[in-house]
C-alpha cells in the first residue's frame, strides 16, 4: 500500500488514536477542501485526536489538492506551528498562504521562511502573529519574501512587535516584486516605508494608523508616484490636513479611484474630519482626469463633517465612477469597431452615429433601447457628445417623441444642447417643432375645406 494514499493515511491516523470516523472525516476534508480552500481553525484543531505528528501532517498535505491553505489559532504545545508550516510545503498546488492570530515560536518562524522560499506562491498573509518578535528572524522573512517572484498579493498586518525601522526593511524588499495588492495595515511607518514600494501596485491597505508611529511628514503624498495605484484604505489614519490638501492637489494625475477615509483623524490632536477636509477632496474630485468615486464618507460615521459637503461628496462620487464606465464602455466599442461591429451602440460610444442616420431612418423606439449594463441608447449618444445629432426636426417626428427622449437624457448632458457658445438650442428646436406642427395642421385643414 502507498504510504500517502488516503487509506495509509486513514489507517495511520487510526492507529494514532483516531475512531474510524474521525480519521475519514480529516481525510475527506484534506481531499475535498470546500472551495479549494483548507482552512484549519481553532475548531479543527480543538480535540485531543488533532495532536498529529510531523509525519501524519506531512501525509495529509501531500493528499491535498487546495491552492489555498489557512492556518489559524494553532495552539502550543498541542499542535506545533512548525510542523503545519513544514508539512504546507508537501501540498502540491499551494498558491495562497494564511498564517492567522498564531503565537509562533522560533522553529514556527524558520519553517515559514523555509516554505516562502520553496513554494512558487501568489498570496501570502500574515496576520497577528509573533513573526516580528526577533529582529534576526523579521529580516530572514524580508529577504524570502524579496526573492518570492511570483508573488503578487501581500498582507503583513497587526502582527506584533513590527517597529517602523522594521517596516522600512520590509517595504524595501518589495521593489524588485510584480506586487498588486499590499496590506501593511496597524503597523508602525515613517516618511520612509513607501518610497520603495513596486510600480505595479495597485491596491494598498494602511488602515489604523497612529500618529505616535511617525512624524508629520507628508507620506501619503509619496503614493501619488505609484502610477497603477487604484485604491488605497486610509481608515482610521490621522491625515495632517496640509499634507493630505497636498495629496488631493495631485490627486487628479494619479489613478486613485478608492481613497477610504472613513474614522480617519484630521490632525494628530485627534480632531474629527471637517468641511476643511471635504472641501479639499471636493475640489480634487471635480477636475477632469480625477477618478477618484469611493470616499468611505458617505457612510455613517462619527464626523464634523456637514450633510451639505457629504451631499456634495456622494455626487462627485457617482460622477466620476460614471466618468470611469462610460471610458471603459468607449474603450470596448473602439475594439467592436476596429473588428467591424457597425451597431448602434458601437456607433454611439465611437462617435460615429452619423453613419446610423446614413443607413436608414431611426424610430424613437431605437433610441430607448438599452444595453446590457441599462444604459438608453440616447444615454450612449450623450456620452459621446452626439445629442444635435438626434434632436433635429429631420430626425425626430414631433415634439412630443423629441420630449420623450430628452427626458431620459441625464441632466449633466444637456448643457449640449444649451443654445450657449454656438450650440444648439433644445427648446428653440422644440418650439420650431410645435410651430410647425400647428402650421402644417392649419394648412391641412384649410386644404380640406
Amino acid at each position: 500500500m502507498e504510504k500517502n494514499s488516503p487509506v495509509f493515511v486513514i489507517r495511520s491516523l487510526f492507529e494514532h488514536g483516531y475512531s474510524p470516523a474521525e480519521a475519514k472525516d480529516t481525510v475527506d476534508l484534506f481531499l475535498n477542501p470546500p472551495n479549494d480552500n483548507l482552512i484549519l481553525n481553532a475548531a479543527f484543531f480543538s480535540g485531543i485526536h488533532k495532536t498529529l505528528e510531523d509525519e501524519h501532517v506531512n501525509a495529509l498535505m501531500a493528499l491535498t489538492p487546495a491552492e489555498n491553505i489557512e492556518l489559524e489559532a494553532i495552539p502550543s504545545p498541542t499542535a506545533v506551528p512548525a510542523y503545519w508550516l513544514n508539512g504546507a510545503k508537501k501540498a502540491p498546488n499551494l498558491k495562497n498562504l494564511t498564517v492567522r492570530n498564531m503565537k509562533m515560536e522560533t522553529e514556527g518562524r524558520a519553517a515559514l521562511i523555509s516554505l516562502i522560499k520553496e513554494k512558487s506562491l501568489t498570496g501570502l498573509t500574515v496576520v497577528n502573529t509573533d513573526i516580528a518578535s526577533e529582529q534576526i528572524g523579521f529580516s530572514n522573512f524580508c529577504s524570502a519574501v524579496s526573492k518570492c517572484g511570483t508573488l503578487t498579493n501581500l498582507c503583513v498586518s497587526y502582527n506584533r512587535g513590527l517597529f517602523a525601522p522594521m517596516m522600512e526593511n520590509l517595504t524595501g524588499a518589495l521593489k524588485t516584486l510584480s506586487l498588486k495588492e499590499l496590506d501593511i495595515s496597524g503597523q508602525m511607518y515613517t516618511s520612509r516605508t513607501f518610497e520603495g514600494l513596486p510600480e505595479t501596485l495597485e491596491s494598498l491597505s494602511i488602515k489604523d494608523m497612529s500618529y505616535s508611529h511617525f512624524p508629520q511628514t507628508d507620506f501619503l503624498f509619496a503614493l501619488t508616484d505609484l502610477p497603477n495605484l487604484k485604491s488605497v484604505n486610509a481608515a482610521g489614519d490621522y491625515l495632517f490636513f496640509d499634507n493630505f490638501e497636498k495629496l488631493c492637489r495631485a490627486l487628479p494625475e494619479t489613478k486613485i479611484e478608492r481613497l477610504n477615509l472613513r474614522w480617519a483623524k484630521e490632525s494628530s490632536a485627534g480632531e474629527k474630519l471637517s468641511d476643511k477636509t471635504a472641501d479639499a477632496l471636493i475640489n480634487a474630485m471635480k477636475q477632469e482626469h480625477c477618478v477618484l468615486h469611493d470616499t468611505g464618507l458617505t457612510q455613517p460615521f462619527d464626523h464634523d463633517i456637514s450633510p451639505k459637503m457629504i451631499k456634495e461628496i456622494a455626487y462627485w462620487e457617482n460622477f466620476n465612477a460614471d466618468k470611469i464606465e462610460i471610458s471603459k464602455n468607449k474603450a470596448a466599442m473602439r475594439d467592436k469597431y476596429e473588428n467591424g461591429d457597425r451597431s448602434l451602440f458601437t456607433l454611439a460610444g465611437t462617435g460615429r452615429f452619423e453613419e446610423a442616420f446614413q443607413r436608414a431612418r431611426l424610430a424613437v423606439d431605437d433610441f430607448k433601447q438599452k444595453d446590457t449594463a441599462g444604459k438608453p441608447l440616447i444615454v450612449r449618444i450623450a456620452e459621446s457628445n452626439q445629442l444635435p445629432l438626434v434632436f433635429t426636426p429631420t430626425r425626430l417626428k414631433s415634439a412630443k417623441e423629441m420630449g420623450e427622449l430628452w427626458a431620459l437624457v441625464p441632466d449633466k448632458f444637456k448643457p449640449q444642447m444649451d443654445g450657449k457658445d454656438g450650440r444648439p438650442s433644445f427648446m428653440k428646436i422644440k418650439q420650431q417643432m410645435m410651430l410647425n406642427a400647428i402650421k402644417n395642421a392649419a394648412v391641412k385643414k384649410s386644404a380640406e375645406r
